[in-house]
């Protein structure tokens, strides 16, 4: 018999009851194994494995070691497509850094010139941009402010290059499975902050 318990917290916090023991209790509950002698958990049936597949499909498994396979065929594949994405993304990053750095670079040097020749509409703009060797963005260049083109944003700018690069860096070199496994990482992190969880884990 227990030699008492008390739940804490309330219908809408996780459950938490402690239970009493004493010496000899606690001992023949851990030979017996504290979940099933607290009916803690169950067997269940793995004949009946019925779930949806990668298609959405109803499909029966035969082993939870196929289900498992299936499961992570499927999430490798999104991963390497979502690695792929961030390549692409952090590659347009550091282009687009690297362009707007050129840009201030050679307008401080006086390689680049506005004057009221090519400002007069923003079509002439973009064209003069394009004809100094910016086929990337134009656009974004003829529409940056005259803040942007000071020495303290060359040096910020040169800065954010060499972050963008760094991250580029990191994102080619990191295998799907490893972007997989960080986000996992980070899963778990979050759950075992859940009470919840830690009591159930």
């Amino acid at each position: 018999m227990l030699q008492g318990y008390k739940k804490y917290g309330d219908d809408t916090s996780p459950i938490d009851i402690r239970v009493k023991l004493s010496g000899k209790q606690l001992r023949e509950a851990e030979q017996e194994g504290l979940e099933k002698k607290f009916k803690l958990g169950k067997k269940i049936k793995t004949s009946n494995m019925v779930l949806f597949d990668e298609y959405g499909r109803l499909k029966l498994y035969s082993t939870p070691k196929q289900i498992l396979q299936e499961f992570y065929t499927y999430g490798i594949e999104e991963y390497k497509n979502r690695l792929t994405n961030l390549q692409e993304k952090h590659a347009e990053k550091a282009l687009k850094a690297r362009t707007e750095l050129d840009f201030v670079k050679r307008y401080r040097q006086g390689n680049i010139i506005l004057s009221k020749d090519n400002m007069q509409k923003k079509d002439d703009l973009v064209k003069y941009i394009k004809h100094q060797g910016f086929e990337d963005n134009p656009e974004y260049l003829a529409s940056l402010k005259l803040v942007s083109l000071t020495e303290e944003s060359e040096k910020a700018l040169e800065k954010e290059l060499e972050k963008a690069e760094e991250e580029l860096k990191k994102v080619k070199n990191k295998a799907a499975a490893t972007l997989w496994l960080e986000d996992l990482q980070v899963l778990e992190n979050e759950l075992l902050k859940d009470k919840l969880f830690q009591l159930t884990a």
